[in-house]
């Protein structure tokens, strides 16, 4: 987590499947929409349940995470000083224990259309994304 300047935030929610079921023991990460930049990794309880705190008051969305592919997102949330805030987040789609973020081909690109589409919702004009090329040079 990050230690904010002031009073901090904190961030609360559950993580679910597609199907409504809590996701136990399942990656999390809370996302600044301002930055692109990952602020807060945790892992849900037994319950589906997560907390970040010692946020900075920014708008924030908290991305499900299943081997290094973002499979669910909140809508953007505003986190003020000293404030709590919750939100549900649920996986998208099947694949393995949790799922995959629709038109996610392992590329990176699922996450940079969900980070993009997040941050366009929460009026952020300025964001910049980085694409790797991860082809093999005989490609």
């Amino acid at each position: 987590m990050v230690a904010a300047q002031g009073a901090a935030g904190v961030l609360n929610g559950n993580a679910q499947n597609s199907a409504g079921q809590a996701l136990a023991n399942h990656n999390v990460q809370a996302r600044d929409l301002q930055t692109g930049q990952i602020v807060g990794t945790s892992t849900t309880d037994s319950s589906g349940a997560f907390s970040f705190t010692q946020l900075t008051p920014a708008q924030y969305v908290v991305e499900i995470v299943d081997n290094n592919k973002v499979v669910g997102v909140t809508a953007p949330v505003a986190v003020g000083a000293g404030a709590s805030a919750a939100r549900n987040v649920a996986a998208t789609a099947t694949h393995g224990a949790s799922g995959a973020a629709a038109g996610n081909t392992g590329n990176g690109l699922g996450t940079a259309i969900v980070v993009v589409t997040a941050a366009g919702a929460a009026g952020v004009k300025g964001l910049e994304v980085a694409a790797a090329n991860h082809a093999s040079p005989s490609r």
